[in-house]
């Protein structure tokens, strides 16, 4: 199984799919706001696990000092190679926007769906400013 989850879902599914996925004594981090399961619900899916909430948003405000430990942690194990990027599917163009929102619907993405536009864009001439 994976060491670590960073989860960030709040679908019914996500998290016993996560768990399933995780190994024995493994770390599930969340750092979602809604939908999250209680230390409780933890246990008693998985007593094994270590379960821990990240507030990032509370963090960076009232423990700075433990969210630069976070990031220097993070980008540690990232410069020696134990952590592989996410998936990420590209619609270059918002004329391509109806397409991702189709992709989206199949529910079938694993990752991040980017939408992405030219650094210029063309204005038309009459355009409020």
């Amino acid at each position: 199984g994976i060491d670590v989850v960073l989860n960030s879902l709040s679908h019914d599914d996500y998290i016993p799919r996560s768990l399933a996925l995780l190994r024995k004594g493994g770390r599930f981090m969340e750092i979602g706001k809604r939908g999250i399961w209680s230390h409780e619900q933890m246990r008693a899916a998985r007593p094994d696990v270590m379960y821990e909430k990240i507030a990032a948003d509370t963090m960076m405000e009232k423990e700075s000092w433990r969210y630069n430990e976070y990031l220097k942690r993070l980008l540690s194990r990232a410069q020696e190679g134990h952590l592989r990027p996410i998936n990420v599917h590209s619609f270059q163009g918002l004329e391509r926007g109806v397409a991702a929102m189709q992709f989206l619907q199949r529910a079938s993405n694993i990752g991040k769906v980017v939408i992405s536009q030219p650094s210029r864009m063309a204005c038309r001439p009459d355009a409020a400013p």
